[in-house]
């Protein structure tokens, strides 16, 4: 187990945060859409939003998490109330975020899955 592990490891008998778990089964999609075609990004909208389609010279503010497919969050200190602000045109920023967003509304909100093919394998990987 490397370090970065072994800070966000809680044994199994220990009380964990009550929002570190959220059941995924419990997402009512309005629908669900594959935003690329290998489906290695996965929309599943939850309502619906106003207005014109994102632009790829606008920029977007939004508010993210990062959870295993069991519902886990990856990281217990990651801010996840905090609103993160993404530039469509900015070449930093990651693909598989702007793909998403050009397919989006200005108030959509969405749940997104990225494959591991999106990540190319250098983000978090549950190894536990």
């Amino acid at each position: 187990m490397t370090d970065a592990q072994k800070e966000n490891y809680v044994p199994a008998g220990s009380k964990r945060p009550p929002d570190e778990f959220y059941d995924l089964k419990m997402i009512v999609p309005l629908r669900t859409e594959n935003v690329l075609e290998d489906g290695s990004i996965v929309k599943i909208v939850v309502e619906e939003g106003a207005g014109n389609v994102i632009d790829d010279t606008d920029t977007v503010y939004y508010k993210h998490e990062t959870r295993f497919d069991n519902g886990q969050l990856v990281d217990l200190n990651e801010t996840r109330k905090v609103g993160d602000k993404f530039v469509m045109n900015d070449n930093r920023y990651h693909d598989f975020l702007r793909s998403a967003f050009l397919t989006m509304k200005k108030g959509e909100l969405a749940f997104l899955k990225i494959g591991e093919s999106q990540h190319r394998g250098i983000y978090h990987k549950n190894n536990l």
